[in-house]
């Protein structure tokens, strides 16, 4: 697990250099910046969780009345 952990920055940094050819910059601050939000996704897990429970749940809460709806059509 600690090889995949050290996979990150080769993964950021080619995926930053593709982004470079496509819309231009530089690939380091992309990479950096790629980084920054991946480590600020990750430490806001939780709240990030939650948030996507409770969307999940209106998803689903909107699909049965669509459901519904088009069950009485």
């Amino acid at each position: 697990m600690v090889y995949f952990a050290n996979l990150w920055p080769g993964w950021v940094m080619s995926a930053a250099t593709l982004a470079s050819y496509i819309v231009g910059g530089n690939p380091r601050y992309i990479a950096v910046c790629s980084l920054m939000v991946i480590g600020a996704g990750l430490t806001l897990a939780p709240v990030v969780y939650v948030a996507l429970e409770r969307l999940i749940f209106v998803k689903v809460a909107a699909v049965g009345v669509v459901i519904a709806l088009g069950w009485r059509s």
